[in-house]
């Protein structure tokens, strides 16, 4: 089996080196598979961790077992976890962003996530597109929740005013990072149902999303949205973090 194993990877080698890349190659007996992964990572030190993913199943999803989601809650290194053969020429690449700073979200995150996307874009001729999601009833939630006196929530003021706040928080992180104002999308809605439904009407080639560090009991049971999207996002997705490691030169 390591034998075939072997063989196979050298093949898929054999063609990036015709193309005058440098490849070296190994066949990981590791297990679990990410544990492997992550020793290799630190041996080599790399600008991104590639990485093929299909399609998780009900048990895969509920153990939490599966090398994607350990890897996507882990791995110090720019992930990008390919689903498509070919991505299409000039791009259209989705910048997944949270400028509200909701739960707690570094607003540094947000601009490591459009640097990313723009370094990608640059490289492929490709479109950087801003895309934030707010949940209206999440939001009057809190205020109703940081009411001093019981009484009637001005529910549409409230609306807009939250709408109004984030807005102007995704304009600012579009101008900031020089992206055209039209290629800032807010929309209403989860992120899980927003960012698959937006990216496929797009034709997106890629979603560039952040991912904050997690640990011990807090790593096991508290999800990011990225893990909630990657069985629906049908494009690309690459996963980058706060940290020294980045894809592009500073």
């Amino acid at each position: 089996m390591e034998q075939a194993q072997t063989e196979l990877v050298e093949d898929y080698a054999s063609r990036l080196r015709e193309a005058g890349i440098d490849v070296t190659t190994s066949v990981l007996q590791r297990r679990p598979l990410s544990d492997g992964i992550f020793e290799i990572n630190t041996a080599v030190q790399p600008k991104v961790v590639v990485k093929a993913t299909l399609f998780h199943s009900a048990a895969e999803r509920g153990t939490l077992v599966d090398s994607d989601w350990q890897l996507m809650r882990a791995c110090p290194y720019p992930l990008w976890l390919v689903k498509a053969d070919n991505m299409a020429e000039n791009p259209l690449i989705v910048a997944a962003v949270d400028p509200s700073n909701a739960h707690d979200k570094p607003a540094t995150l947000d601009y490591e996530i459009v640097r990313t996307a723009k370094a990608i874009a640059e490289l492929t001729q490709g479109d950087v597109h801003l895309v934030h999601t707010y949940e209206r009833l999440a939001g009057i939630g809190a205020a109703a929740g940081m009411a001093f006196k019981s009484g009637k929530l001005p529910i549409d003021e409230i609306d807009a005013r939250i709408k109004s706040e984030h807005r102007n928080a995704l304009d600012v992180l579009a101008e900031t990072n020089g992206i055209d104002i039209d290629h800032a999308h807010q929309l209403s809605g989860r992120a899980q149902d927003i960012l698959p439904a937006f990216s496929r009407s797009q034709n997106a080639g890629l979603v560039v999303m952040g991912a904050l560090a997690r640990w011990g009991l807090k790593r096991m049971i508290i999800g990011s949205t990225a893990e909630r999207v990657i069985d629906h996002i049908a494009s690309d997705i690459l996963i980058v973090r706060l940290g020294d490691h980045q894809m592009y030169e500073s």
